[in-house]
């Protein structure tokens, strides 16, 4: 069977640099309202009330820093298939976590107010560092 030419895989292509894109739009600075549903939040978006961070193939969290209530529950979620961890630095808020299959998640729900910064090991050198902040 012959392969398809690269002209027939380019809407495919296409559409998967857009979703990428568009994964990655916005400030990772801004703070996320779980009340607002900014973040998949109260119960929106399908996340059970969860604020998501995704781990993107691009080696960063998205969002990369996040302000909190008290009571919380963050979701990382694995966007790519990519080795990623989520390392706490400084803290045991929550444990190491490992993953490199699209779609794996792990959640910790913040009870404690203070700053909380972890990173992906293989990628702290690139900039994929992340800081939770709780209130």
């Amino acid at each position: 069977m012959p392969r398809p030419s690269l002209k027939r895989r380019s809407p495919f292509l296409s559409l998967m640099l857009a979703a990428a894109v568009a994964a990655c739009g916005g400030s990772d600075s801004d703070p996320i309202d779980p009340g607002n549903g900014g973040g998949g939040g109260g119960g929106g978006g399908g996340t059970g009330g969860a604020t998501v961070i995704t781990l993107t193939g691009n080696r960063t969290f998205s969002p990369n820093n996040v302000t909190i209530s008290a009571g919380t529950t963050i979701r990382w979620t694995n966007g790519s298939t990519a080795f990623h961890t989520v390392t706490p630095q400084g803290h045991t808020e929550f444990n190491r976590w490992t993953t490199d299959t699209s779609g794996q998640s792990m959640e910790h729900t913040f009870d404690n107010a203070g700053t909380f910064d972890y990173f992906c090991e293989p990628h702290q050198g690139v900039g994929m560092i992340g800081t939770i902040i709780v209130q």
